[in-house]
């Protein structure tokens, strides 16, 4: 007779079950560290929006930074009033097929200039990550599981903590 044993078909199945349960988990991790490292390219360029604004606008120097926050999700209410959008200093990224929403702290007070948050839909403990950069260009994550690529900081023990993420406003 030809074919295989109930024992061989048995030991392929635990072997191929192994590789995916070992694969799986190692795959969502890349595909969240590309969406983190995209997300990142993106906060640098809204960050650099801010800083156009404040030049453009503030000859004075004074610390005048658009205000209300960037139109997006983050910011419902403040819809149709003056932004960074609106003032075409940013394109609009949050489209829906995004992993991620964008928002900006343009007040004078802020040591934040601009934040990404996951939106939902992440898997597993990826579900919850975020960064944040700050006035002085340093990019910070927050978040359960965060991936950090290159140039990404957990900043511990100050807004924002890697171990809370703070709502958009």
């Amino acid at each position: 007779m030809r074919g295989f044993t109930l024992i061989e078909l048995l030991v392929v199945l635990i072997i191929m079950g192994t590789l995916v349960g070992i694969s799986v988990p190692m795959y969502t991790k890349t595909v969240e560290t590309s969406r983190a490292e995209e997300a990142q390219a993106l906060m640098n360029a809204v960050y650099a929006a801010n800083r156009m604004y404040v030049i453009n606008n503030c000859p004075t120097g004074l610390n005048c930074y658009c205000n209300p926050l960037i139109t997006s999700d983050c910011d419902a209410a403040q819809a149709g009033t003056q932004s960074l959008v609106s003032l075409n200093y940013v394109p609009n990224l949050n489209a829906p097929a995004r992993s991620y929403s964008y928002c900006a702290a343009n007040n004078a007070t802020a040591t934040t200039r601009a934040a990404f948050a996951r939106r939902n839909g992440g898997t597993g403990n990826f579900a919850n990550w975020g960064y944040a950069i700050t006035a002085g260009g340093t990019i910070c994550g927050y978040g359960t599981q965060v991936p950090l690529p290159q140039g990404v900081a957990c900043c511990v023990g100050a807004w924002p903590a890697c171990t809370a993420a703070p709502a958009c406003p």
